[in-house]
C-alpha cells in the first residue's frame, strides 16, 4: 500500500515490523499474524491505536506514521 502509514512501516527492519506487530498484538488491537507484513489487519490495528492515542491525523504524514510506530518499538 502507499499510505503514509504503510510507507513508514516499510522503511523499518523486519524485526522491528515484527515488533511493532507483537505490541499491537499484546495491546489488544492486532490478532494476526506477526509477520512484519504491512496488511489490512496491520493497518486496523494501527489506525485503532492511533484514534485511542487521539493521533488518527499522525496516520496522514510518513513523520506522523512514524511518531507512532516509535511508541511502540521503545
Amino acid at each position: 500500500s502507499g499510505t503514509p502509514a504503510a510507507r513508514a512501516f516499510n522503511s523499518y527492519t523486519l524485526s522491528e515490523r515484527r515488533q511493532i506487530q507483537a505490541r499491537l498484538q499484546q495491546w489488544g488491537y492486532y490478532n494476526g499474524g506477526i509477520d512484519g507484513t504491512f496488511g489490512p489487519q496491520t493497518y486496523r490495528a494501527i489506525s485503532a491505536y492511533a484514534a485511542d492515542a487521539r493521533a488518527t491525523e499522525d496516520l496522514n504524514t510518513v513523520g506522523g506514521s512514524y511518531d507512532l510506530y516509535e511508541q511502540l518499538i521503545g
